[in-house]
């Protein structure tokens, strides 16, 4: 008896877990698959719909109506007064029409995976948030590829009085099987980012700048997914070498007759363009002329220079290029909504 007891008990505390994770091991790393094999992909979020943001006084911050009473027994804290503009101040965001983060999240990974990801699948969304026992039996049913978003710990976003926007979500794969294939974590926060703003700025305008600041988070944490996916499929390390290659063709060493050409024509300069973050899209002139790190050729005279990076503010100067000089420009982009200095 005691034994059938305790093998219950093990059998409880091994099952949830192995129905949640599908298998324990990946039966094909998604390295080496082929990713249009995943289709079609269903995407959901696990996080209830009527989940926006919390509201949270951690200090930091005096905020007019919210009182710290002291009780004088036991030296306990009542915390009621806060815990109500907590409540009020939610319900302003809501009446604000704030939009509900994990859809901002689940949008955005949608519109961008098929565009950003070599081959990724065709994908399913499913409009309504799905529950704990939804996704047990949708693995165990084995009823296609999963993609899963949602909050880490199931706590939804945060806006808190001591740090602004937090967030910190989670993405999990699974093929048809309900094989486990990848997961990836990200937390934002806006001091994180620099770009924290205190409670009555974030209210004001119809809370414009908490939307602003929601939407840059989203984008934020979908470009961390997608890196780590084309990271893990190992597209990001073939991008960066033939990006390389193409930098070191272009470096090589000119022959005698190309050298004899460029002393015969010197109505060309060189500009060398870097920037932090690498990667920014270069347009000369209106002329698209790749990313950054790059060398360019230019005939002689002013031109437009013009960089865009996403998450980014555009980036306007002109540049003045003269006969066989090289112009070394090292350029620092600044985040969305925080002025070039």
């Amino acid at each position: 008896m005691r034994k059938r007891a305790l093998v219950t008990v093990a059998l409880a505390l091994i099952l949830p877990s192995l129905l949640f994770q599908g298998c324990a091991t990946t039966s094909t790393p998604l390295n080496k698959r082929d990713l249009s094999s995943l289709t079609p992909l269903r995407v959901a979020s696990n996080i209830k719909p009527y989940e926006g943001v919390v509201v949270w006084y951690s200090g930091g911050e005096t905020v007019a109506t919210v009182l710290i009473c002291v009780s004088i027994i036991g030296g306990l804290i009542a915390l009621i007064p806060v815990k109500a503009w907590e409540r009020s101040l939610k319900k302003e965001i809501v009446a604000a029409g704030v939009p509900r983060y994990y859809e901002l999240v689940m949008k955005k990974f949608v519109e961008r995976a098929g565009k950003e990801i070599p081959g990724w699948p065709p994908m399913i969304v499913e409009e309504q948030p799905v529950d704990g026992h939804y996704t047990k039996n949708f693995l165990k049913n084995k009823s296609g590829p999963l993609m899963l978003l949602f909050p880490a710990r199931y706590f939804p976003p945060i806006l808190s009085t001591g740090q602004g926007f937090e967030s910190n979500y989670v993405a999990v794969l699974y093929d048809s099987e309900g094989n486990f294939l990848w997961k990836k974590g990200f937390a934002y926060s806006s001091k994180k980012f620099d770009r924290y703003r205190s409670i009555e700025e974030y209210k004001a305008d119809n809370f414009k700048l908490l939307k602003e600041e929601m939407e840059f988070a989203a984008e934020t944490t979908v470009t961390a997914f997608i890196e780590s996916i084309l990271q893990e499929t190992g597209i990001l390390k073939r991008s960066a070498e033939t990006e390389q290659v193409q930098r070191d063709l272009t470096t090589e060493k000119p022959s005698q007759e190309q050298t004899q050409q460029q002393e015969v024509s010197k109505d060309y300069g060189i500009v060398s363009i870097t920037t932090d973050p690498l990667g920014a899209k270069i347009f000369i002139d209106g002329e698209f002329k790749g990313q950054t790190p790059a060398e360019i050729s230019l005939t002689i005279g002013t031109h437009q220079l013009f960089l865009q990076r996403q998450l980014y503010e555009p980036y306007k100067d002109s540049v003045m290029i003269e006969k066989g000089q090289t112009k070394t420009l090292n350029i620092r982009l600044s985040p969305e909504g925080k002025e070039q200095k």
